[in-house]
């Protein structure tokens, strides 16, 4: 960059990059009590709403005062708000023209400045021959900037070079210190040291000292350091979070999500709130099979504050280039178990709940690794379609059976598994994923219904294996019967009883809770009530619904484990397994939140369950 005679770099440029020129001219407004500072810009108001953030590192670095005009570059920090960005331009202080004055003539140059227009305080400039942000060339006489600076310099001895090279080096130890590369309290560094003691003594002599502060001022600047130091750490680990595959994965999808959806219906959907829609959480799967195993490479290994695992509670610092709250030891293995596969040819398993989710994705990986699979799902038709959109279907689908089931009713249960008993020469997994965390009501279900009972189309003919469906044998009666669906006019009746009116909130329809056509990232509907079975303590959940929670979470498990024990002792293969998919929410451990009491009961008593049956489960 050319030197300008109006305009001084202040703060250090790392060593071969050109700074170019500021984008913005602005003027340091405010200076708090922790040395950050803001600066009055109306272009940044305009587009951010709000005024620029000098950190005060930059603060220190560059020499800024209150009242001092800049030249400067901003970039959108963590938080949201424009932060100015090292180096800047200060105006120097012969120059005695306003500032309005000079954005004015910025404008009048414009209109006949080159054919490569840049942006200047708001205003269109020439632009200079190596691509960085000029000043206007041609500007009116101003008056001669005074000589005192140099002839000061000259009198001590130094030069304005020799103050900047030494400018560059403190800044360079400065980084260093703050990456942790340099010791600071190194025995090289000691002359340094104390120079700089002298000096800083010297320099800020006019300000309160901390040793002459009373004790409330010297604790509230204690607690505004700490503060600022926490705020720091929590940004920088919260951007590694979301960097973390699994996680950017998500976002991204829920990205595409949002800015697919209708604006102005979910605004008036979220009834007047001011935060941004998000969903509950996202799905499973995402573009891992390339990951490599070894942590992204951004120089840094760590968290800058410890993290508590979310499966063993640990404390951690170690990061993982995939997982972002898991520590050392279990995001390993579950990253090991996410990529493991196995030649299953041969084996038949049972997976329920197997439309969405966890279910969803475990059937699709049994099918890939060859076995054939029986998938239980209220709505079949919805998990059919889902299974036939993924790219490799055609390879496993012939090896697909869905069976319509609803497991709040055990009735059903017991007659799906004496047909699965009589229909079936053996199995090999079983996988109970079926479960109820949230309970939504009936009108969630509505749009899933046309499909059910009116198909947009028959199963292809690479579909040779039957769909099942639990019918209910006349109404008030709990037996069931296994049948085949051979017709797709009626509606299949797991589906049906999905819209029966157990709960009071299963006979509204409130449509700014459950708007119309809007889906979340699995493709259901979205569902912005803002009470649910998650938030409910022990004398807020009805009883209707701690039954159903315990029938689909600990009592159809265990009827299914219990009567299909033959199916597994007649498969010819040694190995045979039962799998509980369990949650966090079943574990004993000192921090438990008083909400959901029931769904921590119900998979508590799952866990019961196997570990009294896992060593001899014929009894």
């Amino acid at each position: 960059m050319d030197e300008d005679p109006d305009w001084e770099m202040m703060g250090f440029c790392p060593q071969g990059k050109d700074p170019g020129f500021g984008e913005f001219v602005g003027k340091v407004s405010k200076v708090l009590p922790v040395g950050c500072a803001f600066i009055e810009c109306q272009e940044i108001k305009d587009l951010y709403d709000q005024d620029a953030y000098v950190h005060s590192s930059v603060m220190q670095q560059c020499g800024l005062q209150l009242g001092d005009e800049i030249c400067f570059n901003v970039h959108v920090n963590a938080t949201g708000r424009p932060q100015v960005s090292a180096p800047c331009w200060k105006r120097k202080r012969g120059w005695k023209r306003p500032w309005t004055e000079m954005q004015a003539e910025a404008q009048d140059v414009s209109a006949v400045s080159a054919p490569a227009q840049g942006k200047f305080g708001g205003k269109s400039v020439a632009k200079g021959s190596n691509g960085s942000w000029k000043p206007p060339a041609e500007e009116v006489p101003k008056e001669p900037e005074p000589a005192g600076a140099e002839e000061v310099l000259a009198t001590a001895g130094l030069s304005a070079s020799e103050i900047s090279e030494c400018v560059r080096v403190l800044w360079q130890i400065q980084q260093a210190q703050e990456l942790g590369r340099l010791d600071p309290n190194a025995s090289c560094l000691r002359s340094l040291r104390k120079v700089l003691s002298q000096l800083s003594k010297q320099t800020f002599a006019h300000l309160p000292q901390k040793s002459q502060l009373d004790e409330n001022e010297r604790k509230r600047a204690e607690k505004d350091r700490k503060r600022e130091r926490r705020q720091r750490q929590l940004e920088a680990d919260k951007r590694f979070q979301e960097n973390t595959q699994l996680r950017a994965s998500r976002l991204a999808k829920l990205q595409a999500l949002e800015e697919s959806a209708d604006t102005e219906k979910l605004q008036s959907s979220c009834r007047g709130s001011h935060e941004p829609l998000r969903i509950p959480d996202g799905p499973a799967s995402t573009e891992a099979e390339d990951c490599t195993t070894s942590p992204a490479d951004d120089g840094e290994q760590e968290y800058c504050r410890q993290q508590a695992c979310y499966i063993c509670k640990v404390r951690f610092s170690e990061r993982h280039h995939f997982y972002s709250h898991l520590c050392p030891v279990c995001a390993a293995l579950n990253f090991e178990k996410r990529h493991q596969s196995r030649d299953l040819f041969g084996r038949t398993c049972l997976v329920t709940g197997a439309r969405v989710k966890i279910g969803f994705q475990v059937s699709t990986k049994l099918l890939r690794m060859g076995a054939r699979v029986l998938a239980t799902s209220r709505f079949p038709q919805d998990a059919r379609k889902r299974y036939m959109a993924e790219p490799d279907a055609e390879q496993w689908l012939d090896r697909l059976e869905i069976i319509g089931a609803d497991f709040r009713f055990l009735g059903g249960v017991e007659a799906m598994c004496a047909q699965l008993k009589r229909r079936e020469p053996f199995l090999d997994i079983i996988v109970n994923n079926a479960c109820q965390t949230v309970r939504r009501p009936a009108a969630y279900y509505a749009h899933l219904l046309q499909d059910e009972a009116h198909p947009s189309h028959p199963y292809p003919s690479l579909a040779k294996g039957p769909q099942f469906e639990l019918e209910p044998q006349g109404s008030g009666q709990e037996q069931a019967e296994l049948t085949t669906s051979c017709g797709f006019g009626n509606m299949g009746g797991s589906a049906a009883l999905s819209q029966l009116l157990v709960l009071e909130e299963d006979q509204k329809e409130d449509a700014l809770a459950l708007p119309s056509g809007m889906r979340d990232v699995h493709g259901q509907q979205l569902d912005l009530r803002s009470t649910n079975s998650w938030l409910l303590k022990l004398g807020e959940v009805e009883t209707p619904e701690a039954v159903e929670v315990f029938c689909i979470n600990a009592m159809a498990p265990f009827i299914i484990n219990s009567r299909l024990r033959g199916l597994l002792e007649r498969s010819p293969h040694p190995d045979r397994y039962i799998i509980n998919v369990s949650a966090m929410e079943g574990k004993f451990y000192r921090y438990k939140q008083p909400t959901h009491p029931h769904t921590n009961m119900a998979k508590a008593a799952l866990n019961m369950c196997l570990e009294t049956s896992k060593s001899k489960p014929s009894g």
